[in-house]
């Protein structure tokens, strides 16, 4: 679980979440599931506001397969 508190850095938002989506998909969970894997794992209360603009960029980023993002791009 990608646990994060007010003390949580963007970066290990970052990293958390891209580790938790890439784990999702080579879970085989089809790429169709995004929505439903977002809803599950991104509407969540316990991210803190200030980091979920971090957490989601890599989340979208880990689960599609792509690099995860510098932190200025999810700023």
């Amino acid at each position: 679980m990608a646990d994060l508190h007010h003390g949580s850095t963007p970066a290990e938002a970052m990293e958390k979440y891209y580790l938790l989506a890439s784990t999702l998909r080579e879970s085989g969970i089809p790429q169709d599931d995004l929505g439903k894997l977002e809803k599950i794992w991104l509407q969540r209360r316990d991210i803190p506001a200030t980091l979920y603009r971090f957490a989601y960029a890599a989340f979208i980023a880990g689960f599609t397969g792509q690099p995860i993002p510098e932190i200025e791009q999810a700023a």
